[in-house]
């Protein structure tokens, strides 16, 4: 029996946009002219930045626990709440900024949307790993 391991990769991949999160804008200011003022950053906010280190080393350490489907099911379904309540908080914040803040597509919230999707793919593949385990202990 082989169990193919991409929910190891899909992890992976949550892992580099939780980085590209901890690094990148979420919010930036605009000039009258178009160009960008000033931005909003992870670093400048540490709980905000700590929930999203917290996030990033859950889903490294999610990688190694495929010795225990469930459990590892478990701690991707945590890991998808946490990217949910980082991505309200961002909002929050951007919004207490006021109306001249808006929305940086080209950072954080695109790595929190792939760190959402990558983590319900691997809980997907984690699924059916778990299916296919269970046939084969039905026919032992």
């Amino acid at each position: 029996m082989v169990i193919q391991r991409w929910q190891s990769i899909y992890l992976l991949l949550g892992v580099f946009a939780m980085i590209l999160v901890c690094i990148r804008p979420f919010g930036i200011a605009m000039t009258p002219d178009g160009s960008v003022d000033s931005e909003i950053i992870a670093i400048n906010f540490p709980v905000f930045l700590i929930v999203n280190i917290l996030t990033g080393l859950l889903l490294l350490i999610d990688i190694f626990l495929f010795k225990n489907l469930k459990l590892q099911r478990t701690v991707a379904a945590i890991i998808m709440l946490l990217i949910i309540t980082s991505a309200i908080t961002a909002s929050i914040i951007l919004k207490s900024f006021g109306d001249l803040w808006e929305i940086a597509w080209y950072g954080a919230p695109v790595g929190l949307v792939c760190a959402f999707i990558c983590t319900l793919l691997a809980r997907k593949r984690m699924g059916d790993d778990l299916k296919k385990l269970r046939s084969y202990d039905r026919l032992r």
